[in-house]
């Protein structure tokens, strides 16, 4: 699933939403709180999408999904 509580960490650093992820990511707020969750996990292009949108170091990317993907 990779670490979500993690990536929760990098999204409020950030700054951005979490419907304006969802929207970049072109998914609804309810699916990306879901994965969030760990209830679904996030695809390939779904989680490159996030290394850009929130712009992740690669060692970053690497600690959330190396696991997954």
């Amino acid at each position: 699933m990779g670490n979500m509580e993690l990536l929760r960490e990098f999204i409020e650093r950030s700054g951005i939403s979490l419907t304006n992820i969802a929207k970049q990511l072109n998914i609804t707020y309810v699916a990306l709180n879901n994965k969030l969750k760990g209830k679904f996990a996030f695809t390939l292009d779904e989680a490159l999408l996030l290394k850009k949108v929130l712009k992740l170091t690669q060692s970053e990317w690497n600690a959330v999904f190396d696991e997954e993907v």
